[in-house]
Formats: C-alpha cells, structure tokens, sequence
C-alpha cells in the first residue's frame, strides 16, 4: 500500500467513494457515516496507508458535494450525513448551510445563528 497521496488525488479521485460508501450505508439503514470510516473506505480504494488521510477527509466529501451541486443547485446537502463519532458533521459543512439557507458567509458552525432565515 502506498503511504503517500496529494490533496489533488483526494479532490479528483475520492468524491466517487465517497458518494458509494455514504449510499451503501444508507441503504443498509445507517443515519450517518463518519468520518472514520469513510477515511478507511477511501485509503483502501485509493491504495493509501491506513489513517493518512484524516487531516484531508474534508476535500473529498466537500469536492462530492461540488459536484452534486454543480449538477443540480436544489440537491439535498448530503454531505451532511458525514460525520464525527458524535453524529455531528464537521465545520466544512456549515459553509453549505449557510449558502444555502443563510446566503451569509459563516463557515464554522459556532458562528452559525440559531434564528431562522428570512
């Protein structure tokens, strides 16, 4: 297995496992996948040594999201069902909501307003 991978590799090549691996979970009746587990889908798809790509997992769930919006701008965010131990999706995804519900530019959850939308 390869150790090494770029943050290109994971933009290019990742968003397709992603997308398989959050299906496949979904179909099986899980409300979520975390990042965990997602990670190790990828690094034994992309041949990458197990755990490498934790600093970078956002790039290819983030790049699957691009890519479904780019294809239909009304797409539920799906990218949302990846998460951490704790159910709760990571910052990356804030930055989503808040485009498309907030039209503001909070990225990080915290600063997200608890307030509805006009």
């Amino acid at each position: 297995m390869g150790e090494f991978y770029t943050v290109e590799q994971l933009v290019n090549e990742g968003p397709r496992y992603a997308m398989a691996f959050l299906l496949k979970s979904l179909s099986h009746g899980e409300p979520f996948v975390t990042y965990k587990r997602i990670n190790r889908y990828i690094e034994q798809k992309l041949e990458i040594e197990k755990g490498r790509i934790v600093r970078h997992q956002g790039h290819a769930v983030g790049e699957m999201m691009n890519r479904i919006l780019e294809a239909d701008k009304n797409a539920p965010l799906i990218n949302a069902l990846t998460t951490g131990p704790d159910g709760i999706p990571g910052d990356g995804v804030a930055g989503y909501i808040n485009k498309k519900y907030r039209n503001g530019k909070t990225k990080k959850w915290g600063d997200l307003s608890n307030e509805a939308p006009a």
